[in-house]
């Protein structure tokens, strides 16, 4: 931080990220100078014939140009490790060591070159005279050849961490400051558009897509403009943060435990947070979460049962019966194994599926629409991401507004054209329109899991007003989904349920945004250099070894705090307005950078995206510990939650893996194991809005 500049070219990587490649380098070279020495040491006698001066000229050559290189490189290494990430001072001479390490790396392949000349064309064309034995011209071919692999992966290495773009020049007296900022915007926007493409070549390029590439090049242009860091300036930050966090966490833990009865009282909930016990929604979520987990298909089902979930379908397949035909199938594969997964993990006949579609988008993902006599139910189920196509679905995250019964709301761009993908093919087919003549007293749920829960959310915010009995259960619904307004408009039939430290439900453009100017402030306040940063967290992952960065957190910095405190529940102000963090949080609309024209239009707008209705939170109370990690079958608690404990990024390993929706079923079905018996799946409860 910042990129390293060398050649007249931006890299891909710091001055301060030579250390680990450079001393397994250095460790290499000293492997092949030992071994060049023994070879030399050995067969020097041998080298005593005709054409074995020149071998013997060769490994002489070899063997200086590797101590030199090894002295070199040895040196790099150590000016690479001084400073912090920020100070780059320390390594201001770096560049020119960079360019003496390229002139020896010449001189090498030239040397290099010469030797292979001289072993394989000179003794070649020497065949008919008397020349050194044959094994020792072959352990000599075999040291040439060795050596130019050791130089083509050099090469290829710093290929791959030059970065294709110039260094943006200095401006001209005569040119606006402004002029030169629309030229680097746009430049930066057409560049993320090329990465999308490039990435995402095998996703097609209809008029969806190419409208997702700009939407998405336009918010990361947004996000990342000005911002001159590498991949491992974020690595480092991401691990000076989550210790930070954990500091914060531990000193709340310690206030509270020192002062019985502390009360939270920092900030309002999102919503009031309902009187009845979280106890009760449990049976019905972890019901509902089968039919959003059996939605990803055959190949997710395999993934989370490796070894005997294939038997365990066995009787669910049916052999050539989608090559026959048939709506109900749509891009299903022959044995119909996604079919198969539904049936098998939701306990269903064929006939409980009224309609199932594994078609796949932009903006148009797989769902299917079954009845659940268990709960007299009709379900409809939305696939989360599990495609490069649904991943450009995400990323199509600014607001976009409707109106609903009334009401203005903004929802994630995205995830809302797919809402009206389903809604439309729903009413186009009269789907729900022939399961209800089926079962006319049945009620209408709609659930998903990551990117489903969120169509399923906002397909019920658009279905609302002609089926307003229907109900909503999203499991780990992205953050950015809804405004506030949509929170409140959704509290009486939309239930979120996340887990753990999950990311998705915490991130949104405005999390995003705060978590980028977190990572710069720690990385700024940190004195510790880079490798001894990312050395540390690979020997805590490792071997378990707590951390011990030196992190400064100061007295009047935003904390973890601000985001786990909220004590009034009989209010429903979704956010704190005093705030100033919350203020900051900036969110981008479609008002943005119009590449086709010269003018700069861009305009942040604070308005925050949440995740949609009450959120049940389950969350680990106890652990059985097993050695020094952890280990054993966690103990699970679940709670109401405000929409302001995800109002911040968590990093931490699990960030990730609570996301899986196996993890969180397990953890459903403990707790309804575990809670007495009140009544199964589908019982009604007390409407905790009313």
């Amino acid at each position: 931080m910042p990129a390293l500049v060398a050649f007249n070219r931006k890299w891909r990587v710091g001055s301060d990220d030579f250390v680990f490649p450079g001393v397994i380098s250095v460790f290499i070279r000293i492997a092949w100078l030992g071994a060049a020495a023994i070879v030399y040491g050995t067969q020097r006698k041998l080298l005593k014939c005709p054409g074995g001066d020149v071998l013997e000229i060769y490994h002489i050559g070899l063997l200086s140009w590797l101590v030199i290189t090894i002295l070199l490189e040895s040196y790099m290494v150590r000016v690479s490790a001084k400073g912090s990430i920020a100070n780059v001072e320390p390594r201001r001479y770096f560049p020119k060591l960079l360019y003496l390490r390229l002139f020896i790396f010449i001189l090498e392949m030239g040397w290099s070159a010469l030797g292979a000349y001289w072993v394989f064309r000179e003794i070649e064309t020497n065949d008919e005279m008397e020349t050194c034995d044959e094994s020792v011209i072959l352990l000599v071919r075999a040291t040439v050849v060795c050596s130019w692999v050791l130089l083509l992966l050099v090469l290829l290495g710093g290929l791959l961490l030059l970065s294709p773009w110039k260094k943006p020049g200095q401006r001209d007296q005569d040119t606006h400051q402004g002029d030169v900022d629309d030229a680097l915007m746009k430049s930066t926007q057409l560049r993320w558009e090329r990465r999308c493409k490039w990435l995402c070549c095998c996703v097609g390029s209809d008029e969806n897509t190419q409208a997702a590439y700009t939407d998405i090049a336009n918010l990361l242009a947004s996000l990342f403009y000005g911002l001159d860091v590498v991949i491992s300036d974020i690595a480092a930050g991401l691990i000076l943060l989550r210790s930070e966090q954990q500091q914060q966490c531990a000193s709340i833990t310690s206030s509270a435990a020192s002062t019985p009865g502390h009360q939270a009282t920092t900030a309002p909930p999102c919503l009031r947070k309902p009187t009845e016990p979280a106890s009760s929604h449990v049976a019905d979520a972890a019901h509902f979460l089968k039919y959003a987990g059996s939605a990803y298909g055959y190949l997710f089902y395999l993934f989370e049962n490796l070894s005997c979930g294939a038997c365990k379908l066995c009787g669910f397949y049916r052999c050539c019966g989608g090559c026959r035909g048939g709506k109900l199938d749509r891009h299903d594969n022959c044995c119909e194994c996604n079919m198969a997964v539904i049936k098998k993990v939701n306990k269903l006949d064929k006939e409980d599926v009224v309609y199932f579609s594994y078609h796949n988008r932009i903006y148009e993902i797989p769902f299917f629409v079954a009845i659940d006599d268990h709960t007299k139910s009709v379900v409809v189920s939305i696939r989360g991401t599990l495609s490069f196509k649904d991943a450009l679905t995400d990323a199509v995250a600014e607001a976009e507004r409707i109106e609903v019964e009334g009401q203005e709301i903004y929802a994630h761009k995205g995830i809302l054209q797919s809402a009206r993908y389903i809604k439309r093919t729903l009413e186009e087919n009269q789907v729900l329109e022939k399961a209800f003549h089926k079962v006319p007293d049945y009620k209408l749920v709609i659930v998903g899991h990551s990117l489903g829960a969120g169509a399923a959310a906002l397909l019920s915010v658009l279905m609302h007003s002609k089926w307003p009995k229907l109900k909503c259960y999203a499991f780990a619904p992205p953050g950015g989904l809804i405004s506030h307004e949509g929170v409140l408009f959704t509290s009486s039939f939309v239930l979120s349920v996340l887990y753990g430290e999950d990311l998705v439900p915490r991130l949104g453009l405005g999390t995003l945004e705060a978590i980028k100017e977190q990572l710069l402030d720690v990385v700024r306040r940190s004195n510790t250099p880079k490798h001894q940063i990312l050395a540390g967290a690979c020997r805590r992952a490792c071997c378990c070894v707590p951390d011990r960065l030196p992190v400064h957190v100061p007295e009047d910095r935003y904390t973890v705090r601000d985001h786990l405190e909220s004590s009034d529940t009989s209010s429903t102000e979704l956010v704190n307005k005093n705030d100033p963090v919350m203020q900051d949080r900036a969110s981008y609309t479609d008002e943005r950078i119009d590449i086709e024209g010269t003018e700069r239009n861009l305009q942040e707008v604070t308005r925050q995206l949440y995740p949609p209705g009450h959120i049940l939170w389950v969350v680990e109370s106890d652990v059985i510990e097993s050695g020094c990690c952890r280990g054993g079958e966690p103990i699970y608690q679940i709670k109401w939650a405000s929409c302001r404990e995800f109002s911040q990024i968590l990093v931490g390993p699990r960030m990730v893996a609570d996301h899986l929706p196996g993890k969180l079923q397990r953890a459903l079905d403990q707790l309804t194991e575990n809670m007495p018996q009140v009544g199964g799946p589908g019982h009604e409860t007390t409407n905790p809005h009313a």
